[in-house]
């Protein structure tokens, strides 16, 4: 739709309210009727942090993403189990993008963080003809009253320190990693560390539903989301800033 953002898959929606925050209900069930889980959430979008609509074009791929929530609170409650044991949240962090187009083949470098009045957002679309991108990352800087910079590291390097199980398989994940940039008299200089880390086979699913020619076009098949701890020193039109604080991000291996 191009005149609202609200979404209903089964009895789970994303509603926009009048005041401009997200009211997200749902209940879903873990995979093989396991446990259940219900959330009512209301994301509320703090001013001035937003990345702008983009729509990336390579041939026939083409795939668009935004943030109108790069700094928001959430509040409400997480329930869980069939007794609904529940956590209940007032104005806890959140965060939220949505993205549309061809993803199939795609994978990407991602991560958002929050140090101090900071908020940044880093990444990297890789279409599918592409083996190894060499487009530079970009990270888009924020505060308080809104845009500060915009940097284009060549990469991220990551040490693959940690170790995670999928499927029998032993996959090595990063621990730790770090992007920097010097864009004239400005500089950057972002530093991860690494405190969890997930990985699934994106090969799996494609597989089990018969797809397996589809399933092998991906030559990095593991997803990996991680959640850690950031450091970010960087000097914008002669101002200088240090702070620490937490992120999330997202690689493939």
């Amino acid at each position: 739709s191009t005149t609202d953002a609200d979404v209903r898959i089964g009895d789970a929606t994303v509603s926009v309210q009048k005041d401009g925050t997200y009211a997200i209900r749902g209940r879903v069930t873990e995979e093989r009727g396991g446990t259940p889980l219900a959330l009512d959430l209301t994301v509320a979008p703090i001013a001035n942090a937003e990345f702008p609509g983009a729509t990336l074009n390579s041939g026939p791929f083409s795939s668009g993403y935004a943030v109108p929530g790069l700094r928001a609170t959430a509040t409400g409650s997480i329930c869980t189990g069939v007794t609904r044991r529940c956590d209940q949240f007032s104005s806890a962090r959140a965060y939220h993008d949505h993205n549309w187009g061809v993803w199939r083949g795609v994978t990407w470098e991602w991560g958002t963080a929050r140090a101090g009045s900071v908020a940044l957002l880093f990444g990297r679309v890789q279409p599918p003809d592409s083996l190894e991108s060499t487009a530079p990352l970009f990270v888009y800087v924020t505060d308080s009253l809104g845009f500060v910079s915009l940097f284009r590291p060549r990469s991220i390097e990551y040490d693959d320190g940690r170790m995670v199980t999928v499927g029998g398989q032993t996959v090595h994940v990063p621990s730790r990693g770090v992007l920097e940039d010097i864009r004239g008299d400005d500089s950057l200089r972002v530093e991860l560390v690494v405190d969890d880390a997930v990985a699934t086979d994106t090969r799996q699913g494609l597989v089990d539903r018969g797809e397996s020619v589809l399933a092998r076009q991906l030559t990095r098949p593991y997803f990996v989301q991680m959640q850690g701890r950031v450091r970010i020193t960087m000097r914008v039109r002669g101002v200088r800033y240090e702070a620490s604080g937490t992120g999330f991000f997202e690689t493939y291996r």
